[in-house]
């Protein structure tokens, strides 16, 4: 591989502790910084989509690239999976809040009445 081969396969490996990083946030449940490294996340898939436009594939590059990708949509996987479950527990407690909105509400009015 060449330098610019070598510079793109090395801009993936950092995307991909990137995701890695942002997997740990999601488990230790930091979602504001979670979203805050989401920018810094597309901001580097942009890099490395407009330096790699011009590159020139072979064989050594192609190979090193897709073992890279394939970490990567492994762990892009996971952290959907992390807030989907996040999405699910806050459904859960919106639900819930509007249980006991209603409840409340049917209390005050049977107290009213």
């Amino acid at each position: 591989m060449n330098q610019q081969q070598q510079e793109i396969v090395a801009g993936y490996a950092a995307l991909l502790e990137l995701n890695q990083r942002m997997i740990e946030i999601a488990v230790a449940g930091d979602w504001e910084e979670l979203v805050e490294m989401k920018s810094e996340h597309l901001c580097q898939v942009e890099t490395l989509m407009n330096i790699e436009y011009d590159v020139t594939v072979n064989e050594a590059f192609r190979e090193a690239k897709r073992a890279v990708l394939i970490q990567i949509a492994a762990s892009e996987q996971e952290l959907r999976d992390r807030l989907q479950q996040r999405m699910d527990e806050l459904s859960g407690a919106i639900c819930q809040a509007r249980s006991q909105r209603r409840v409340k509400n049917a209390y005050e009015k049977a107290a009213i009445g």
